[in-house]
C-alpha cells in the first residue's frame, strides 16, 4: 500500500477514466432517477478542477463532484439557495460555464 493521494481530476487526469470502477457509495433508492447520473461526465470533463478523486495506489477509492455557480446573479432568489435544489444549481452552473457573468 502507498497511502491515498487526494488531488483533482484538473491536476491528475489519468484516475478520470477509473472513477466509475469504485462501488457506488449511493443507497440504492438514489439510483431510480434516470437523469441522476447524466451530468457527472460532463462534471468530470467540464469542471476539472472541482471534480476530486482519492486514490491508493491505481485503485480509486473515493470521488467528490462539485460546481462553481453564481448564486448571487441577477435573477437567482437574492443569494436564497433554489427551490429547485441540485437540479437548478446544475444549470447555472453549466449556463455559467458557457456565458460567465461579470
Amino acid at each position: 500500500m502507498t497511502g491515498i493521494e487526494t488531488t483533482t481530476v484538473a491536476r491528475r487526469p489519468e484516475p478520470a477514466r477509473r472513477l466509475w470502477d469504485m462501488k457506488d457509495p449511493w443507497p440504492s433508492f438514489a439510483g431510480h432517477d434516470s437523469l441522476a447520473w447524466l451530468p457527472y461526465p460532463r462534471m468530470v470533463a467540464e469542471f476539472p478542477d472541482h471534480v476530486l478523486v482519492a486514490t491508493d495506489g491505481d485503485a480509486v477509492v473515493a470521488r467528490a463532484f462539485s460546481l462553481p455557480f453564481a448564486l448571487h446573479a441577477e435573477g437567482r432568489g437574492a443569494g436564497a439557495l433554489p427551490a429547485r435544489g441540485w437540479d437548478q444549481v446544475l444549470l447555472w452552473a453549466f449556463s455559467d460555464l458557457r456565458h460567465p457573468l461579470g
